[in-house]
């Protein structure tokens, strides 16, 4: 199973009107040197960046040459996103909004039979309710709904993995 991290439009501009955003920020950092501890790859989108600005700058550090500017609200949507996927089973997805690019990247990622953990605590939207309904929504379609801690505690799997310490340090 060759997983990786689909980090949807966590783009400064429009982080700012996210419901939540501090919590938001803080357990998007704490995933992505998770991911990064354990060599999982990331793959970024950003909507529109010309109009909507780049990645948040705490994330920076960690998309290195994997960010992929898009109109289309599905990040798979995108024919270099798309080819860039192909490689991996499953995918940890998480960003903003809920109710609109991460909800039709997961529903395009599971139509291509891609099985989806959407880490629930690193996806926002603006207004609550729309989140709420957006998670509902991707449950149904058969995604994982799951928080980070689990998510990286469930790929370590034992206690005697090498990366144990690590993830367990960053957690506190």
């Amino acid at each position: 199973m060759k997983i990786a991290g689909l980090m949807i439009d966590l783009q400064t501009t429009i982080i700012n009107a996210m419901s939540q955003k501090d919590e938001l920020l803080k357990q998007s950092e704490i995933l992505l040197k998770g991911l990064e501890i354990l060599g999982i790859d990331l793959i970024t989108s950003e909507q529109y960046p010309q109009k909507l600005g780049s990645t948040h700058d705490a994330f920076l550090p960690f998309i290195k040459n994997n960010a992929y500017a898009k109109t289309a609200f599905s990040a798979p949507a995108d024919e270099n996103i798309k080819q860039k996927i192909s490689s991996y089973d499953t995918f940890l997805v998480f960003g903003i909004e809920a109710h609109i690019c991460v909800l039709q990247s997961v529903k395009e990622l599971i139509s291509l039979g891609k099985k989806v953990v959407l880490i629930e605590p690193c996806t926002s939207s603006r207004n609550p309710k729309n989140k709420d309904i957006a998670i509902a929504t991707m449950r149904e379609l058969g995604a994982e709904i799951s928080s980070v801690e689990s998510v990286l505690f469930e790929i370590l799997g034992d206690a005697k993995h090498e990366k144990f310490k690590e993830i367990s340090k960053l957690i506190r």
